[in-house]
């Protein structure tokens, strides 16, 4: 029904509109609504199951209502990120600078089920194909076949 855009500066996400690209106003499309708190700077955000998920840059995730962008949830899972998180299954998953990769259900409650290490630093994005997932390092590829 949106179309969502963030945009930030020092390593933060500073502000948020959702736009009726079909509404009337300004550049075709009216603003629905704003928000400046809670954002991403560098991970893109993420719509599942009827709601958004921002994973930010300093590790506090969030589960927000995309109909006014109101907070359902917001937890600090720790660490710093630079890729974006996926969603697979119910889950989403984002690897840290570090090389951990967190885990939290792509749900209106909220579950971390904690992180898994890559051994290696990383500032990618999962990707998933032909069944598989691929978590990327500076120096590794790692390859994790589904059930």
């Amino acid at each position: 029904k949106y179309v969502i855009g963030t945009c930030g500066q020092g390593g933060r996400g500073k502000f948020m509109w959702a736009t009726d690209p079909w509404g009337s106003g300004d550049a075709g499309g009216k603003v629905a609504y704003t928000r400046d708190k809670v954002l991403p700077y560098v991970p893109t955000p993420l719509y599942v199951n009827g709601h958004l998920f921002f994973w930010n840059d300093d590790g506090t995730v969030a589960c927000v209502n995309p109909e006014n962008g109101q907070d359902i949830w917001a937890e600090r899972v720790g660490k710093n990120y630079t890729g974006s998180p996926i969603a697979i299954d119910g889950k989403i998953y984002c690897i840290s600078e570090d090389g951990q990769v967190g885990v939290v259900d792509a749900s209106p409650t909220y579950k971390f089920h904690g992180f898994s290490p890559l051994g290696d630093d990383s500032y990618s994005t999962p990707a998933v194909a032909n069944g598989r997932l691929y978590l990327r390092g500076f120096h590794t590829l790692a390859s994790l076949k589904a059930k």
